[in-house]
């Protein structure tokens, strides 16, 4: 997954002229239901820079969110991803693109760009910014579902979500559902269930909420923890201190990350991983010869530009998802290594 942010400069061309040019219109950015049609924009100039290409209004709704909400730093992906999901996008948000140009001036630039790029859906939006029209764009490849579906589902409410391909989901219970689409049951348990449909296209993973609302906020959040990665000493503190923040909000027991054993098989994991020898079910299996059984156990993996990155990809998949949210989680181990585009961590986690 990508992530780019274009700064369009402000142009000297002519504004358009007429009073819907001048109105900013955003679609909704918030919605029940997960849509992968596309439509026309409401908003003037909108639609004439996407003359033709596929505009997708639940994108848009997460566009408008980020470029309404996000003030004093740049958007970050993982702002988009989240937004994606409350505006009822279902497929990954790949590429940012933020521009701000004169009021009511149509972004020659932009569209050139838009025209040449591969995405097969896009969110495209403009607010208003004081002086100036602020244009985000969120870029993104259609999968391999065939219709839209709920995402907040009432208890015993049945749903049915079609495509192509197999699926998994994991209940609110910690359990992991598997079978090919369509995907049909009846929603009895109440909490965040995780969609999973791999695909060779665009992969879905995705929340549905029975009983509940959708978050506010994804699992984790920072202003300014696990950003950069120039002072390594820190790292697994930062890490932790996000672990720590994340179960709280959730509810969770606190973990304790002093498990010298976890920490150290965590280290010759990482090492596998950088030689890429490593093997999940080997390692599990190993934790467990040594005395990690009786209760819930697990190792996961992540990459990103930053602690904050790392985790919230990690979280963003079903198995990050099921050892992340584990109740049972009493111990932690740790270990990251720095690249030069960013980290790479280990974590395990076990019930003892």
């Amino acid at each position: 997954m990508t992530y780019l942010i274009l700064m369009l400069a402000c142009q000297p061309k002519s504004p358009v002229e007429g009073p819907l040019a001048s109105i900013p219109q955003v679609p909704a950015p918030q919605a029940s239901w997960y849509s992968i049609q596309e439509d026309v924009p409401k908003d003037f100039l909108v639609s004439q820079v996407v003359r033709d290409l596929p505009w997708s209004e639940a994108l848009s709704g997460a566009a408008a969110e980020v470029a309404l909400k996000v003030e004093g730093r740049p958007i970050r992906l993982q702002d988009a991803k989240w937004a994606a999901i409350r505006a009822g996008y279902p497929y990954p948000v790949e590429k940012i693109i933020v521009g701000d140009v004169d009021v009511d001036v149509f972004p020659k630039d932009l569209q050139g760009l838009l025209k040449q790029s591969s995405a097969t859906q896009m969110g495209v939006v403009r607010v208003r910014k004081g002086t100036v029209d602020r244009w985000v764009v969120l870029l993104s490849t259609k999968g391999s579902l065939t219709t839209g579906f709920p995402r907040e589902i009432r208890e015993a409410e049945e749903i049915q979500i079609e495509g192509v391909g197999s699926y998994r989901m994991l209940t609110p219970s910690g359990e992991i559902e598997q079978g090919s689409l369509p995907f049909k049951e009846q929603m009895t348990e109440r909490g965040e269930w995780w969609l999973e449909i791999p695909s060779s296209t665009s992969s879905v993973s995705i929340p549905l909420y029975v009983g509940n609302g959708t978050p506010v906020h994804p699992l984790f959040v920072t202003e300014d923890v696990g950003l950069v990665i120039d002072d390594p000493e820190v790292l697994e503190d930062d890490a932790f201190i996000l672990l720590e923040d994340m179960r709280e909000r959730k509810g969770l027991v606190s973990v304790f990350d002093d498990n010298q054993l976890l920490t150290s098989f965590a280290e010759q994991a990482l090492k596998e991983r950088l030689e890429g020898t490593w093997n999940h079910d080997a390692n599990i299996a190993l934790l467990e010869k040594v005395g990690f059984v009786g209760g819930p156990v697990y190792q996961v993996i992540c990459e990103g530009e930053s602690v904050y990155a790392c985790l919230d990809n990690v979280s963003w998949t079903l198995d990050g998802r099921q050892a992340l949210l584990d109740s049972g989680i009493r111990s932690i181990g740790m270990a990251i290594h720095v690249q030069t585009n960013g980290v790479v961590m280990v974590i395990n986690l076990s019930a003892i």
